[in-house]
């Protein structure tokens, strides 16, 4: 609407070279092409820094055209402004894909994808309105060396509505908030000369986000934390949010990542399981799913049913941890009541109680095949071996086989030092000393 509330017409006109895909091929038969993508660089240089926009199908001539992309995708920035239903869509990211899979050397480029908008409305000729229920997905993908995964830059950028995740392919993408929004970020260059002591290999640090104010009409500085949906699904799910209730409130998203891992079994076969690279929700397949779970905006029904599987299991640890009356092996016999925590300076353990050592107690889920049963517990037992402290016995993995709780066996428990004629269990050595 103009200033008196009058509706004006609006024409967007966008120079494309392939046409996108229609149920009526309307831009296949009335595109005007163009034949040109711009690149802008420092006439200067032939091996200096450039700048390329492809606009929504560009990406499948670029994708078809591997000389073309060569040379997008060498120490640049590449924008890809796109809007339609399904920005992640395998068509539309194969010229990602070829990117992310040419040598690291060669493709040294930010990819940046802008999807409009989420939610869109479209209307057709007869005016009737039709509703795409999509969602945001704007994205920055870079390469390894030069994103910090560091904490103290995660977290600053997702308290500003900027998501990090380690991609299965080797780059790094950090995802916008999907809702509408302008963000301000301070951005490294893909490349500089001169000493290397002064590279700057953060990667993009959010600075402000600015959100639309309608009785101001302008876009204002959002002091707020971006909404990134944990505390909804939190206040959905009561058991839920008393399992992660002593992370939640010191607003540590990562801890929370963390203590579902560990509560899993995840943290079995990596002394640096923790790091925010390597964990599994923070990790993405070639779909571009967001599984992370303290980032819930992505409705995929994948994404959907790894938070649910993720956040159930948790709950289901810690009820049973605090209230079912089970006879625990003897080396944590005296976990029932305890605290479901994660701590950096003891990553290895989730429950803590006064007066008691920290306990490392996984839960696998219903019937979980025997080979996993096996592979978690002698991998954890092993890590706590490695880490070195006096109470790494202090470990127990539960199931659940036709509704009845189950404990993995841990022969490494086992001691063949003492005099006897039969191993004696590790766990009664502790007990009778404790009783001495």
């Amino acid at each position: 609407r103009d200033s008196e509330g009058g509706w004006k017409r609006v024409i967007i006109v966008q120079f494309k070279t392939y046409a996108s895909r229609d149920d009526h091929f309307l831009e296949n038969e009335h595109l005007r092409r163009g034949t040109v993508i711009y690149r802008f660089q420092n006439e200067t240089s032939s091996h200096g820094l450039s700048l390329a926009v492809i606009i929504c199908s560009d990406a499948f001539v670029v994708a078809d055209t591997p000389s073309v992309l060569k040379v997008l995708n060498n120490r640049s920035t590449l924008i890809h402004i796109q809007l339609n239903p399904s920005p992640r869509h395998v068509d539309y990211r194969t010229y990602r894909a070829l990117t992310f899979q040419a040598g690291a050397e060669d493709t040294n480029c930010d990819i940046i994808c802008l999807n409009w908008a989420q939610c869109v409305t479209q209307y057709g000729a007869d005016g009737k309105p039709s509703n795409w229920n999509n969602f945001g997905g704007s994205a920055w993908y870079l390469p390894l060396h030069r994103c910090s995964t560091n904490d103290v830059q995660v977290l600053r950028n997702h308290s500003k509505g900027l998501y990090y995740s380690y991609m299965r392919e080797k780059r790094h993408i950090l995802c916008f908030h999907f809702d509408d929004a302008v963000f301000q970020l301070t951005v490294s260059k893909p490349g500089a000369t001169g000493f290397g002591v002064t590279t700057n290999k953060l990667g993009p640090l959010m600075v402000a986000r600015y959100l639309w104010d309608n009785v101001s009409d302008e876009w204002k500085n959002c002091e707020d934390p971006a909404d990134d949906g944990l505390q909804a699904m939190l206040d959905s799910d009561n058991e839920v949010a008393v399992a992660l209730s002593d992370v939640h409130q010191n607003n540590d998203v990562l801890a929370v990542e963390r203590l579902l891992a560990l509560s899993r079994g995840d943290a079995a076969h990596s002394d640096q399981w923790f790091k925010v690279d390597l964990l599994e929700s923070c990790i993405m397949e070639r779909d571009e799913i967001v599984r992370r779970l303290t980032f819930t905006s992505d409705r995929s029904e994948k994404a959907i049913a790894f938070r649910h599987e993720c956040l159930q299991r948790t709950a289901a640890l810690n009820h049973i941890v605090l209230h079912q009356e089970v006879e625990w092996p003897l080396q944590v016999k005296d976990i029932r009541g305890a605290t479901m925590s994660w701590s950096l300076n003891e990553p290895n353990y989730n429950f803590r109680k006064r007066e008691t050592l920290p306990a490392l107690i996984v839960y696998l889920g219903e019937h979980p095949v025997p080979e996993r049963i096996r592979s978690v517990a002698d991998g954890l037992l092993d890590l706590l071996r490695r880490e070195g402290r006096d109470y790494y016995h202090r470990l127990a993995v539960c199931y659940r086989q036709h509704g009845e709780l189950k404990f993995a066996s841990m022969p490494a428990l086992k001691r063949i030092d003492l005099v006897s004629d039969s191993l004696a269990d590790f766990a009664e050595v502790i007990e009778s000393a404790e009783d001495e």
